[in-house]
């Protein structure tokens, strides 16, 4: 009579195929090209929303360092102010200096506006601050550099197409040479009655405000 195998045999055995038929899958797959997969690539990093998330520098700072700043237009507020993005990511909110453009209320505020949007959009923009006024705004000189031809100075060409005027009161922002220019386009332009100047008696925006604190 044959003696029955031992269960520890058996276990044995069992095992051994096992591994025999693991070990001939592995062969198989390596003979087939297959390869283990791999780790899942680190997701990129969101560089627009860091920028976004960059803490604006004050404009006072900017004010104090006279440094000049490389700047895109974000948005147009009106005729003589808007907002950029600074090559940083830092948003900052511009005042044109030496001049004033009309209210929103106004006559041609609209125009001054829309002009201003196309001196500015699309273009690289050098703002060179000046200093900061009572709402916070960097009052500043801004220079657009178009694909062709000069540059332009963004508050001279608002005013010599009429649309905005010499800010007397604050011709100390200018250099003497720049008080000079301004104050000639502005001349010219009224007596060439470009833009507001084509109303009888346009009234200035500093008047404006005065007959009405709640229009800024």
């Amino acid at each position: 009579m044959t003696a029955r195998p031992a269960r520890s045999d058996i276990r044995r055995c069992g095992i051994r195929r096992w591994l025999a038929g693991a070990t001939l899958l592995v062969t198989l797959a390596l003979l087939s090209g297959c390869q283990p997969p791999r780790p899942a690539a680190e997701p990129a990093r969101d560089t627009a929303s860091e920028t976004r998330r960059t803490p604006p520098r004050r404009a006072s700072e900017l004010a104090r360092a006279r440094q000049p700043v490389e700047a895109r237009l974000q948005h147009v507020q009106d005729g003589d102010s808007f907002v950029v993005i600074t090559a940083p990511g830092e948003r900052l909110t511009v005042r044109l200096a030496g001049i004033d453009a009309p209210e929103r209320q106004q006559p041609f505020a609209d125009v001054s506006r829309r002009h201003l949007r196309s001196l500015l959009e699309h273009r690289p923009l050098t703002v060179l601050p000046v200093k900061t006024d009572r709402y916070g705004r960097l009052v500043a000189h801004v220079i657009a550099t178009p694909a062709r031809g000069a540059s332009v100075d963004a508050g001279f060409a608002q005013i010599e197409a009429g649309l905005a005027w010499f800010f007397e009161r604050f011709e100390r922002d200018l250099t003497a040479p720049e008080r000079q220019r301004y104050r000639e386009a502005a001349d010219t332009a009224r007596r060439a009655r470009r833009g507001l100047w084509q109303q009888p008696a346009p009234e200035a925006p500093w008047d404006f405000r005065a007959r009405r604190p709640s229009s800024r």
